[in-house]
């Protein structure tokens, strides 16, 4: 089997519509060109039965290159591989340069996860994350344990509402495949407001030690990653514009985790 190259480029785009869609309300059958992957999916409540109803007025995806100019298209023409774009109310998009990267994940590869970027050195900008988490859906899967892990992402995600230099975050489940994992997108002012909210005391910190103890996926990631492209707004505004952006320039310290995480 061929092994998948690591990606040096992502990109993200956010999709707000006025009403809640389905995966068939959508022309899910186009991908950027030249990306090696592309993940595609609602940002959904959870549902009575403690999964994602996949039901969802926004939609996020992200896109996976080995080449600069493959993602650079994807900004330039993003309605060619999201042709309902004209009907929706916003969206967001950005260019990723990763920086650092932890963990494996399926995006690459669904029967063999690994890791999915080579991250390169630190080119300033605005501060995204992007993590991820999956499980291995044998016949004998724990459906409680994967519904833990949701209800607690929900946690996490109501908590992070007030972390101080958070602009926005995005939590979707790719459409199509179930095996896929799951993605959080996270968009900082500065890499020190991230820092602070992962690593202090509160949920968490105690769902990363829970994580680390009791294993409660079966496989996560953590990358983190420079915007230095972007195009449109999210909730009014690009946070990547104008006064915006305070503070976000590369940190030595952002740049020695690259050397030693690759």
């Amino acid at each position: 089997m061929a092994i998948i190259p690591e990606c040096a480029w992502l990109t993200t785009h956010l999709v707000r519509f006025s009403k809640e869609l389905r995966a068939d309300d959508l022309d899910l059958s186009h991908h950027p060109a030249g990306a090696i992957r592309w993940k595609f999916g609602p940002d959904s409540p959870i549902g009575h039965d403690g999964f994602r109803t996949r039901i969802s007025p926004v939609w996020c995806g992200v896109g996976f290159y080995q080449e600069r100019a493959a993602a650079d298209a994807a900004l330039d023409d993003p309605v060619a591989h999201l042709p309902f774009l004209p009907t929706a109310t916003e969206s967001w998009h950005a260019l990723l340069a990763p920086i650092s990267h932890f963990g494996e994940a399926n995006c690459l590869d669904l029967a063999n996860p690994g890791r999915f970027v080579h991250p390169a050195s630190d080119p300033g900008g605005l501060f995204v994350v992007l993590t991820t988490a999956g499980f291995d859906l044998e016949p004998n899967v724990d459906l409680e344990r994967i519904k833990d892990f949701i209800s607690n992402v929900e946690r996490i995600r109501e908590w992070m509402g007030a972390a101080e230099g958070l602009f926005f975050r995005q939590v979707f489940k790719p459409a199509g495949d179930p095996a896929e994992d799951g993605f959080t997108i996270s968009v900082w002012r500065d890499e020190g407001s991230m820092m602070n909210f992962a690593y202090r005391q509160g949920i968490h910190r105690e769902q990363l030690d829970r994580y680390k103890a009791l294993r409660t996926a079966d496989r996560a990631s953590f990358t983190r990653c420079r915007a230095v492209r972007t195009a449109g707004s999210w909730g009014g505004v690009d946070p990547a514009q104008g006064e915006n952006l305070r503070a976000a320039q590369p940190s030595s310290q952002a740049i020695g985790r690259v050397s030693a995480s690759t």
